[in-house]
């Protein structure tokens, strides 16, 4: 996991309801078919396009 996204969880106290066992399976699968892994959409105030990334990163 990214380390911003982890210090991101650790701040604000979230908390997973699946032990990394299951986390892991699951992005296991997604990754194995391209076609189906989520992405996002971003656009920032100061851009003219959107911009995209994975999920998974």
């Amino acid at each position: 996991m990214h380390p911003d996204i982890l210090n991101f969880i650790n701040e604000h106290n979230f908390v997973s309801v699946m032990n990394n066992t299951k986390w892991n399976k699951l992005a296991t699968l997604i990754e194995s078919d391209p076609q189906k892994e989520p992405s996002v959409s971003v656009k920032f105030l100061n851009e003219v396009e959107p911009t995209g990334y994975s999920l998974m990163d």
